[in-house]
């Protein structure tokens, strides 16, 4: 009888942190993907050009005279869920609330795992990924709270 109270109570308290994760509201983070060149123009015609708030992060830190915005991806991570985001034809983010304070960020190429980060959540906080794809360029992935501008502003 006891052992039977004992799964009662486990079953229950379970079900209750489940339904809890699953009312926190989810998380709305913006996702980029951006390559950094020398080159005066973008290698694909719907490249555009950082907006000024990262443009101040990364340029005074790396060496590229332009960083393009490859891509631009509103997700909703929800507690308890990995949100995965594509990023190119190899490389792909997957995005985890591993509490209500902490999001883990994996990086993965044709796979693998290439780059992991776990990073307190600020409403201000901008997380930046990097790596080299060759001499010539390098990416980032960068995750934040606030929508990203373009250069123009918009």
């Amino acid at each position: 009888m006891a052992r039977f109270l004992w799964l009662s109570l486990i079953t229950v308290l379970a079900a209750q942190t489940s339904s809890r994760a699953a009312a926190e509201p989810p998380v709305t983070l913006y996702v980029q993907f951006i390559r950094g060149t020398n080159e005066p123009k973008p290698k694909q015609p719907n490249w555009t050009l950082i907006g000024p708030k990262l443009s101040k992060r990364l340029s005074p830190v790396f060496k590229w005279q332009n960083y393009w915005e490859v891509s631009q991806q509103a997700v909703a991570v929800q507690p308890a869920k990995v949100s995965m985001v594509p990023l190119d034809e190899s490389r792909r983010l997957e995005l985890e609330l591993v509490n209500a304070k902490e999001i883990e960020m994996r990086v993965y190429q044709n796979r693998n795992l290439t780059r992991k980060s776990r990073q307190q959540i600020h409403s201000s906080h901008m997380e930046i990924i990097g790596g080299s794809r060759e001499r010539e360029t390098c990416w980032f992935v960068v995750v934040r709270h606030d929508k990203p501008q373009s250069q123009d502003g918009e």
